[in-house]
């Protein structure tokens, strides 16, 4: 209908009628937590979890069979890269291979773990949380749901690994590889060990594991541990 003199009737948030149009910025409807730093730093973090697994499958011939350890606190990595593979088929990419996921998590912080043995849908917060690995210290996280569908759609796994076990790989993949290992990525290798020797991964299999930051965040840490 056209606009009536006096109150406009056609004024709302997302559309203006022409004469009573304005410059001036509407009030959205969303609530006043919408769009939080937190919130925000959230939303980046999944997005670059997304592009791993583009850039990833791009310099892998765009191969989703290889397992891929994520350690796991909030989640966004796992969750995005997920995402990421559905997006892939759906633009022809990829077909519905997916590659097995399992989220690695501390002994003394694992409510992922604890509710896929289960066989729960949602998490509960983790009471005491206690690790050396501060990526892995979230008691609950906020998509958890999320974590556990993609672990179940993907027949993978989720398993926690003690502290001293993450600090002793950190050296030992230092000396193979090169690389200063962070607490929450060697925990993803201390994994790696317990599913080879459960069989749960063949010597033949391609494992991809997530190092999600550097070892030098630690050092402190790693001057307490014992040497290995």
């Amino acid at each position: 209908s056209d606009c009536r003199p006096g109150p406009c009737t056609l004024r709302t948030s997302a559309r203006r009628c022409p004469r009573h149009r304005s410059t001036k910025r509407q009030p959205t409807s969303r609530p006043d937590h919408a769009c939080t730093p937190v919130r925000r730093r959230r939303r980046q973090l999944r997005r670059g979890s997304w592009w791993c697994a583009y850039a990833r499958n791009g310099k892998h011939e765009l191969d989703t069979r290889p397992h891929r350890r994520q350690p796991t606190g909030g989640g966004t990595g796992l969750i995005g890269m997920w995402k990421a593979f559905a997006e892939m088929e759906e633009m022809g990419w990829i077909d519905s291979k997916r590659p097995r996921m399992v989220s690695v998590q501390a002994s003394g912080c694992a409510p992922i773990v604890r509710a896929f043995d289960e066989g729960k849908d949602k998490a509960e917060p983790w009471q005491n949380a206690k690790t050396v690995a501060s990526g892995l210290r979230v008691p609950q996280a906020v998509a958890d749901f999320l974590m556990l569908r993609a672990l179940r759609e993907s027949q993978g796994t989720a398993l926690s690994v003690p502290d001293e076990e993450m600090l002793a790989e950190i050296p030992r993949v230092g000396r193979a590889e090169g690389i200063f290992f962070c607490p929450e990525g060697a925990a993803c290798i201390a994994a790696l060990r317990q599913l080879t020797k459960q069989r749960w991964i063949k010597p033949s299999d391609e494992v991809v594991i997530f190092n999600t930051a550097t070892g030098l965040k630690y050092l402190d840490v790693l001057q307490e541990a014992p040497a290995t």
